[in-house]
């Protein structure tokens, strides 16, 4: 059996190094995480982490840092913030050439780690504040990214459906902040944020490259082990409680609805259970011609888009789709047909064959992609469960439909349903 080729690596301040080597790769990908619980001074973390890409001591600006980068044949670098369960991630992605007879010789790894140091570790910040320029311009930059969020339908109605499901709390809070949190920093929140980040915060770094992985270790080690000691022990916390059955509308200035449909789901333990809950919920609507594409869209035609997802980190398996508020008590109860059929393992063999075998062709097709790669270790990491990176290749194989039938009885039929009703009058 082929298994994904990664070495894990520790540095003494706790900073753990996972690296995946390949010499099908000709950049090297370094992804760079703090860990926090997510809905904890969000809007604060994510702040912090764009304003630390503003500019460090010894590239005071970001032109400065971007031609530094650039200067390492067109590498780049980047800041991130986002949701991983309950987890909150912030941090920095870099990419850059690193065959050597592409780069004349040039350690262009070791440039980059330590441009990435340097702005972690040494940023601007004078007199306990950030640059008061830059504060005010990310904040809000901030700001509008937080409304415009609000102004995707999808992205509105999801955050509603969440909230309906399963509350407020880490699983559903957005990993920007909302908008009075934002509206209410202060340049020392942003410090206060950053300072914690450095002190407290679990980090892990994630690697993909042609380099030797001793290499990899060695040079992050250098300029990555004089961050301060923490603790690494950090996991997405366990599936949250599911609200009641219930029906929830709200009403929007879209001239679309949205709908969803939630089961809850007993979460596994097991790899081969939890691939077979993901199975189920491809055949239910992961793919072009899944039950709920062919049932709501071609033979109805009354969805722009429907899908499903089954999220173990939620502990749901939850469908959706946008359609006009005519459709909408149509497609919610053919949503919860289809998947007490499944939950039941009401699944024709033709079916499962069919999305088994796209899921299978999919995930052998994007193989290789270092990103993909890489968010997969993580993901394991944090869900407690690095065992199940040696399957990566194999992920999907070896599902049978007893295996999709079994598992398919941890699904209560229990269900949350949600409609963002378009046309609200102002």
């Amino acid at each position: 059996m082929q298994v994904m080729d990664y070495s894990k690596y520790s540095l003494g301040n706790g900073t753990e190094i996972y690296v995946n080597q390949s010499g099908l790769y000709t950049h090297t990908f370094v992804d760079f995480n703090f860990y926090s619980r997510n809905g904890e001074n969000n809007a604060a973390k994510t702040l912090a982490n764009m304003l630390l890409m503003q500019g460090s001591r010894d590239f005071p600006t970001r032109q400065a840092i971007s031609m530094a980068a650039e200067k390492q044949y067109g590498a780049r670098i980047n800041g991130k913030s986002l949701k991983i369960g309950d987890l909150h991630e912030t941090g920095f992605n870099i990419d850059v050439l690193t065959v050597e007879s592409l780069t004349q010789g040039r350690k262009t790894f070791e440039n980059m780690a330590a441009l990435m140091a340097g702005i972690i570790s040494v940023p601007r910040i004078d007199s306990g504040m950030f640059n008061p320029e830059y504060f005010s311009k990310k904040k809000e930059e901030l700001l509008l990214a937080a409304r415009r969020k609000m102004m995707d339908k999808d992205e509105r109605a999801f955050s509603g459906f969440l909230k309906a499901a399963i509350g407020e709390n880490g699983f559903s809070a957005d990993e920007m902040g909302e908008e009075e949190a934002i509206l209410s920093l202060q340049n020392t929140d942003a410090v206060a944020a950053y300072e914690e980040t450095i002190r407290s915060f679990p980090r892990k770094v994630y690697v993909g490259t042609n380099l030797n992985p001793e290499y990899i270790a060695e040079i992050l080690g250098k300029y990555l082990g004089a961050l301060p000691a923490v603790n690494t022990r950090l996991l997405i916390g366990k599936a949250p409680e599911k609200k009641k059955p219930a029906t929830l509308e709200e009403m929007s200035e879209f001239d679309q609805s949205v709908v969803f449909a939630g089961l809850p789901v007993d979460v596994p333990k097991s790899a081969r259970e939890r691939e077979a809950l993901g199975l189920l919920s491809i055949y239910l609507g992961g793919y072009p011609v899944s039950r709920l594409f062919t049932e709501i869209r071609m033979k109805r035609d009354m969805a722009y888009h429907t899908f499903s997802r089954m999220d173990l980190d939620l502990g749901l398996l939850y469908c959706t789709a946008g359609v006009d508020i005519k459709n909408k008590d149509a497609a919610i109860g053919i949503m919860l047909e289809e998947s007490k059929n499944a939950a039941e393992g009401k699944i024709p063999k033709k079916d499962f064959e069919n999305a088994k075998k796209f899921i299978v062709n999919y995930l052998q097709m994007i193989m290789h992609v270092k990103g993909r790669r890489l968010d997969f270790v993580e993901k394991a990491i944090l869900s407690g469960k690095p065992e199940e990176i040696d399957n990566y290749e194999q992920r999907y194989r070896n599902v049978t439909p007893q295996d999709v039938i079994k598992a398919a009885s941890r699904i209560k039929f229990s269900p949350i349903t949600y409609c963002l009703q378009q046309g609200a009058k102002k």
